[in-house]
């Protein structure tokens, strides 16, 4: 392996090199209100590594000093650049693929556990993967895609569902394998733990576009999120998720589900509950006909009225809505 976890061997590793070819360029720090102090042997480092970063070398002190740099400060894009300029070549040759793609694995792991939410990780990690998966000599690209998609979701989104980055990157992997399906699922077990979860209602969305615009699959998504609606009522999500599911087949708003649900919910009259999403969609629906009678409307001005009533902090945008229906 040619990187260490331990920090202290990380800096152990870069000072083992002959260095005395390179002269490091000194970083000059300006005075200012808020100086950043750097520590002694990273800014050791860091001036060394100015000195080569321009360069083309891939040597193993570069791959070296790119890992003791990274483990102190993840965030150092132009250290992930340098660390793919010296990867990508070991990944090209069968004989040190597997080796440096374990490696490169588990210090991506690692950092990520540890950071989950740095953005330069992530990006090398996607940057990784497409280099992986194109491999001509891979003997079970499915077992390594299974492994990406096993990290992102146990260890990153069932911790934190709502992760951008870990989002971001499984929408890469699936979107480019074209596994949507598997981010069916996964946005529906999160759901199932947090019902207000957007990020997996709107991943849940674009899987179901993908994959689920025959009718049967649309009747099935649509009673789905009317069931996890009566869980939540003045939850957005899953009203947001049927008015797209309308989007895409007009027949749903007629959809026994879709009356039921805002029969139950919509109601402005003191018949049934009342839910601002329920309301909201009511208005949608209104918004999204191509014509209009005098009963649409009185109908689509009442409901904008009620609106910005039990909605204040949105009263001016419901108020500007109703001006629609004049």
């Amino acid at each position: 392996m040619y990187f260490f976890l331990d920090k202290d061997m990380a800096s152990a590793a870069w000072k083992e090199h002959d260095w005395s070819d390179v002269t490091p360029v000194e970083i000059e720090i300006v005075p200012s209100v808020c100086n950043i102090r750097h520590p002694a042997e990273y800014k050791e480092m860091v001036e060394l590594f100015a000195a080569i970063v321009d360069t083309d070398e891939a040597s193993k002190r570069v791959l070296d000093l790119s890992t003791a740099i990274i483990m102190k400060n993840p965030a150092h894009y132009s250290a992930w650049a340098v660390r793919r300029r010296c990867i990508f070549p070991l990944l090209d040759e069968t004989a040190s693929f597997e080796a440096t793609l374990g490696a490169e694995t588990d210090l991506l792991n690692a950092l990520l556990r540890k950071i989950p939410k740095i953005y330069q990780t992530w990006n090398h990690r996607e940057r990784v993967f497409d280099k992986v998966v194109a491999h001509v000599s891979m003997e079970d690209p499915a077992s390594f895609i299974d492994a990406e998609l096993d990290f992102i979701i146990d260890t990153v989104l069932t911790v934190d569902a709502k992760n951008y980055h870990a989002w971001s990157y499984l929408h890469h992997i699936v979107s480019t394998q074209q596994m949507w399906s598997r981010l069916s699922a996964v946005a529906s077990d999160l759901i199932a733990m947090d019902v207000r979860n957007n990020s997996a209602w709107s991943f849940m969305m674009e899987a179901t576009k993908h994959t689920g615009t025959a009718r049967d699959d649309l009747v099935d998504a649509l009673e789905y999120a009317a069931t996890m609606a009566r869980t939540a009522p003045n939850n957005e999500c899953p009203w947001t998720f049927i008015r797209g599911l309308i989007d895409i087949d007009q027949t749903l708003q007629s959809h026994p589900a879709t009356v039921g649900l805002l029969a139950e919910y919509g109601a402005v009259d003191g018949e049934g509950l009342t839910a601002v999403p329920a309301l909201a969609l009511r208005v949608g629906l209104l918004q999204d006909r191509t014509e209009l009678g005098p009963e649409d409307k009185a109908e689509g001005k009442g409901l904008c009225q009620t609106l910005a009533k039990m909605d204040p902090i949105h009263s001016g945008y419901w108020t500007n809505v109703e001006g629609e229906f004049e």
